[in-house]
């Protein structure tokens, strides 16, 4: 018997906008219209993350600790909070929103940018973890970037490593999410108080600088789907203008 697989991993991010990597999802289709969906939670990304942030994945007991969680012919209750159901007289319309003919629940997750209103999960195309060698990162950006690099790269479920020895531990992703919020709660504060001194200048005034980090983060928001442009342009506080011209110069 033949099935149609699709993957998924089930993400959500903090106030730093750090996505964490919680789950990854598959759903079997068969040939005779039998399903299968298995989770299979990142317990070594749960564990970082804070009970205000992460209460559980909606249906699994997580306590059990199992490797895998299977749901056969049963919709999950993750699926069937954030899943137009069959029955929908406007089911047509919605999978003509995400270009698809067909309804394949991962794959619509994946393309949604619905949220659900219940909590703050969303789904991106799965990628398999890997390994970081911050020896080939050093150099290419300064310390406060690296720091983005290894918080990022630990919630994304990869293992990093400094001259090959793995560097994973909670302890090691606290104490540098500490220094992360504090240098960046520092810059947002010169930010906006750059941004305040502008105003009250005339023409003729220097250029409003901004902190690449805090754009790449933004239009990497608006790529994902978490946010519209205007949404980034409002919370950047520049022009129109400007933020489309950074965005093109960024992405080359």
């Amino acid at each position: 018997m033949k099935s149609i697989v699709s993957s998924g991993l089930i993400c959500i991010k903090d106030k730093l906008n750090i996505e964490y990597v919680v789950c990854k999802i598959d759903y079997f289709l068969n040939d005779d219209e039998t399903f299968k969906y298995v989770f299979t939670p990142y317990y070594n990304v749960i564990d970082l993350l804070d009970s205000d942030i992460f209460q559980g994945i909606p249906g699994l007991n997580l306590d059990l600790k199992k490797e895998y969680y299977i749901r056969e012919n049963i919709i999950p209750t993750f699926i069937s909070e954030r899943v137009p159901q069959n029955n929908r007289e406007d089911l047509y319309e919605l999978l003509q929103e995400v270009n698809m003919n067909y309804m394949n629940p991962v794959e619509y997750l994946i393309r949604t940018k619905k949220m659900y209103c219940g909590d703050s999960f969303y789904v991106v195309p799965y990628k398999e973890c890997k390994d970081i060698y911050l020896n080939e990162i050093v150099g290419k950006c300064n310390v406060f970037g690296i720091i983005k690099v290894i918080l990022s790269n630990m919630a994304e479920g990869n293992k990093i490593f400094i001259n090959d020895k793995c560097i994973n531990d909670i302890r090691v992703f606290i104490s540098l999410k500490y220094l992360y919020s504090k240098q960046l709660n520092e810059l947002n504060r010169k930010q906006s108080y750059g941004i305040d001194e502008n105003r009250n200048k005339y023409l003729g005034r220097k250029p409003l600088k901004i902190n690449e980090l805090v754009l790449r983060e933004e239009f990497e928001r608006v790529e994902k789907g978490v946010i519209t442009n205007e949404e980034a342009i409002k919370k950047l506080q520049i022009s129109k203008s400007t933020y489309y011209r950074l965005k093109k110069k960024l992405s080359k």
